[in-house]
């Protein structure tokens, strides 16, 4: 897993992290409000990852194809937002079979994009560390 993010007093805001093994990967950002017990994160769920990344590694035709460095051609877009005793998940079934540049429109039209309901530390005025999780 590698993803950037920001922590302050009961926040978690995430930005570009990855999780993947050969069959499949996971990409997500957003944030989680613990003290408020709220999460609001969007991605991809990217099945058979090592096939499904390979095209990314080809200049403009894996952009092209795959939307961006960590996603695949083909992915699955979703949402997690609201009380965290009880999310609510929204998935996109249009976004399995759109080529991966795709998925961006596909998740701003839908809703599958986090809108931010969980704001970022640095919005809050709180103080935010800034790591890189490896």
């Amino acid at each position: 897993m590698t993803a950037s993010f920001e922590r302050s007093p009961g926040k978690l805001a995430l930005q570009d992290a990855v999780i993947y093994n050969p069959n499949v990967g996971l990409t997500a950002q957003g944030g989680i409000d613990f003290q408020h017990n709220q999460v609001d994160l969007s991605g991809s769920f990217v099945p058979a990852y090592s096939v499904n990344t390979m095209l990314t590694k080809i200049p403009l035709v894996g952009l092209l194809l795959s939307g961006g460095e960590n996603g695949g051609v083909f992915g699955i877009n979703y949402r997690v937002h609201g009380s965290m005793s009880d999310p609510t998940v929204s998935v996109n079934p249009l976004s399995a079979i759109a080529p991966g540049i795709f998925h961006r429109i596909l998740s701003a039209v839908d809703g599958t994009t986090s809108r931010g309901a969980v704001r970022a530390p640095a919005e809050t005025g709180d103080t935010a560390t800034r790591r890189p999780a490896r």
